[in-house]
C-alpha cells in the first residue's frame, strides 16, 4: 500500500515540473524584475495609465455622411400642387382677328375598317392628312379634326390667353358642306359656351363635341359617313366674322 501511494505521487510530482521553454525562459527574465520594488511600481503605474486611456479615449468618429438630393420631376398635367390656371392677356386697344387659318389637325382611321392601322407605333390608327389636304381621298368611316388659328392685323397668332381677354371663346364656326357648329360666344365663367349654339349633321358628316368644347371652340371633330363615299365636302371656318381658306374633302 505504501509503495502504491509513492509512486503516484512520484508520477504526479513529475508531470507538474513540465513547463513550456519560452514560458520558462520569460519567467527566468522578468522573475527578477518584477520582485524589484521599484521596477514592480512602474509597471503597475503604467498599466494604469494604459487601461485609463483606452476608457478615456474618445469614439472613433462617426463615417461621413453622404446627402443625396432626388430631383422631383416637374409635373406634367396640372395637379392640385401644381395649378395650371389660363391667365387672360391684356386688353389691347384696337387688336383684333384679321385673318384665319383652317387646317385638318389630324385624321383618324375607322378601327372597323383598318384594322391593320392601328400598331404599336401608331396606337390611335393616324393617317397623314397633308395628302388629302392636297387633294386626295380620306377613306370614309374616319374621324377628322378641323383646326382653327387667327392672328392679328402683324400675324401674331392669337393663343389661348389672347383668345379669353378678346371675347373670342366659342366665337366660332366649323363648317364641312351641310354639316356645322356655330358658337355665340362664351358664358359668364369664359370657359363655356353660351346655351344655344347651334349644330347640323347630315347623313354624310356627323359633329363631335368635346375638341369643340376644351378649347374653346377652335378645334373641332367630325366623321364622314359611309355616305360620303364618293363625294366632296367644301370645309371652312369662321372666328368673330372672319372666314378662313376653304379645304375641299374628298371621300372615298
Amino acid at each position: 500500500m505504501s509503495k502504491a501511494i509513492v509512486t503516484a505521487k512520484a508520477k504526479t510530482s513529475t508531470k507538474a515540473k513540465v513547463s513550456s521553454p519560452v514560458l520558462g525562459g520569460v519567467g527566468a527574465v522578468l522573475g527578477p524584475l518584477v520582485n524589484d520594488p521599484t521596477i514592480r511600481q512602474t509597471l503597475i503605474s503604467e498599466l494604469l495609465k494604459f487601461l485609463l486611456g483606452l476608457i478615456n479615449r474618445a469614439p472613433a468618429p462617426a463615417p461621413p455622411t453622404t446627402t443625396v438630393t432626388v430631383p422631383v420631376p416637374a409635373p406634367t398635367q396640372p395637379t392640385a400642387d401644381f395649378p395650371d390656371d389660363v391667365i387672360p392677356a391684356p386688353r389691347v386697344a384696337g387688336r383684333a382677328v384679321a385673318s384665319v387659318e383652317l387646317k385638318i389637325g389630324r385624321i383618324q382611321l375607322s378601327r372597323e375598317r383598318f384594322p391593320q392601322a392601328y400598331t404599336p407605333e401608331n396606337p390611335f390608327g393616324l393617317m397623314q392628312p397633308g395628302p388629302v389636304v392636297l387633294g386626295g381621298n380620306m377613306p370614309y368611316a374616319s374621324k377628322f379634326w378641323l383646326d382653327i388659328t387667327a392672328r392679328d392685323a402683324q400675324g401674331r397668332e392669337l393663343l389661348r390667353p389672347d383668345i379669353l381677354s378678346m371675347g373670342l371663346a366659342f366665337a366660332t364656326e366649323h363648317h364641312c358642306g351641310e354639316t356645322f357648329i356655330k358658337g355665340h360666344g362664351a358664358d359668364p365663367s369664359g370657359s363655356a359656351p353660351l346655351a344655344g349654339y347651334e349644330t347640323n349633321d347630315t347623313d354624310e358628316i356627323g359633329n363631335g363635341i368635346t375638341a369643340w368644347l376644351s378649347t374653346l371652340g377652335f378645334l373641332h371633330q367630325m366623321k364622314a359617313w359611309p355616305a360620303a363615299d364618293g363625294k366632296g365636302f367644301d370645309c371652312w371656318a369662321v372666328v368673330a366674322g372672319v372666314r378662313s381658306n376653304t379645304i375641299t374633302l374628298h371621300v372615298s
